[in-house]
C-alpha cells in the first residue's frame, strides 16, 4: 500500500508542528519542551543543511 506518491522528506516536521500548535492552543507556549533535530543524510552530495524556524542546534 502506497500513501504517498512522492518523497515524505519535506514532511518530516509535521509533528514538531503539531506539537508547537497543540502546545500555544493549551496556552503553553512558555512552558519549555523538547523536540529532536535529526536527518539521515546530507542534501546535494552532502555540501548542504537546510534548516528554517529554529535556533541552532548545539553540535557537539
Amino acid at each position: 500500500m502506497q500513501l504517498y506518491n512522492q518523497s515524505v522528506g519535506l514532511f518530516t516536521d509535521l509533528y514538531q508542528l503539531s506539537m508547537s500548535y497543540g502546545y500555544w492552543k493549551a496556552g503553553l507556549e512558555y512552558k519549555e519542551a523538547v523536540f529532536q533535530l535529526f536527518f539521515a543524510v546530507l542534501l546535494f552530495r552532502g555540501d548542504l543543511l537546510l534548516q528554517q524556524g529554529l535556533k541552532p542546534p548545539l553540535i557537539l
